[in-house]
């Protein structure tokens, strides 16, 4: 039986660590989980609880055998309405570890960033067709690519050429994972708020990534930013004004991306509205500001200045149906800030899995009740 399977068939009161780990152990011919909960105290019962397996493969955890306590489950029912989703490098630069961690919080797919210590643009062909293949054997869908394409320079000529060719590229890997949406960005901001010359002139760059995936079934999804030229609602609905017509283009809506530029804006009430048309492709992660000073750091889901709860309500009233994919940055060991803003690799992905398993399961919390 997997190791995700044997963790769903714990008592109840058992399901209420949210960053619980089960490890397997075989001792005088007994099997048995240890259980290490990752935010324990170091030496005291619940972080080194052993989950013992009886014959019957029922299990049991002393702790809670000890000391019951209510619970809520770390798995609620499906959403249906939405898919859930996961960016590899928030769980690991392991795959394996990654589609452990969806098929245990019965993810619906898993979004490609960084895997295997490479960047999304350094991905082989092989590494590719390795994450396709055991994301379709657990049954995951890939709910997208992450590329960092017109991340560069807007007075850069030679960056914007390269990065032309790199989104072509990203639309074979997208092909070969089999997904249908290529996340882009729309260059480096050079002031707050973007000029509209700057925004005009940011999408002028667009029809040739329209001519590249024209004719495939291929969406270029524009994720607003705050360091990029498109950061919140106003730049991004100003932006949109200036790009060609076509339902292969689509916003990446990450609302705690705007509480990384100073302002009082609230990213649910102001800017969302502005851009909820377009959006096709929905990133979750939490900040804070002070007063009107942009975020400096991702705090634990549910914990920033974001009403996700309602925003993901409305989301839902709107009709959306797409991919909500949680994209942690929050670690218990900060990350320093070079590192959270270029995601790739294993710094990045050190201390995130017991991060995102609790943010995930306040996610799921959130779909399911909304």
């Amino acid at each position: 039986m997997a190791e995700g399977k044997r963790e769903r068939t714990l008592p109840a009161c058992c399901l209420r660590h949210p960053c619980r780990r089960l490890r397997p152990v075989n001792s005088n011919g007994h099997s048995r989980h240890e259980w290490v909960r990752q935010d324990a105290k170091p030496g005291t019962l619940e972080a080194c609880a052993p989950i013992f397996l009886c014959p019957t493969e029922s299990l049991f955890c002393i702790v809670c055998v000890l000391n019951p306590k209510p619970f809520t489950t770390t798995h609620p029912m499906s959403a249906h309405w939405c898919r859930l989703a996961i960016l590899t490098d928030e769980v690991s630069q392991e795959l394996d570890d990654v589609l452990r961690f969806a098929a245990e919080f019965q993810l619906d797919g898993i979004e490609v960033r960084s895997l295997f210590g490479r960047a999304f643009k350094d991905l082989t062909r092989d590494d590719l067709t390795l994450i396709a293949k055991k994301s379709r054997d657990a049954g995951l869908a890939i709910a997208g690519a992450a590329s960092p394409v017109f991340k560069c320079n807007l007075d850069a000529p030679d960056e914007i050429a390269a990065h032309v060719e790199l989104f072509k590229h990203s639309v074979e890997a997208a092909h070969v994972l089999g997904t249908d949406i290529v996340r882009v960005f729309a260059f480096l901001r050079r002031s707050h708020p973007a000029t509209n010359d700057d925004l005009k002139r940011a999408a002028s760059h667009f029809p040739k990534l329209l001519d590249i995936v024209r004719g495939t079934g291929i969406r270029i999804g524009i994720e607003n930013e705050a360091s990029c030229v498109v950061g919140n609602g106003a730049e991004t609905a100003e932006f949109w004004k200036h790009l060609p017509v076509s339902p292969q283009f689509g916003v990446v809506w990450d609302p705690c991306n705007c509480l990384y530029l100073e302002g009082t804006n609230d990213p649910i009430r102001d800017d969302f509205p502005a851009v909820a048309e377009h959006v096709v492709h929905v990133h979750v992660k939490d900040a804070a500001r002070e007063g009107t000073k942009s975020a400096l750091k991702c705090v634990e889901l549910g914990k920033g200045s974001i009403d996700f709860p309602g925003h993901i309500r409305d989301l839902k009233s709107r009709g959306y149906r797409g991919w909500i994919t949680l994209e942690t940055h929050w670690r218990s060991i900060p990350l320093d800030d070079a590192i959270q803003h270029l995601p790739a690799g294993y710094s990045f992905s050190a201390n995130a899995e017991p991060a995102s398993r609790i943010c995930m399961a306040t996610l799921q919390r959130w779909a399911a009740e909304a």
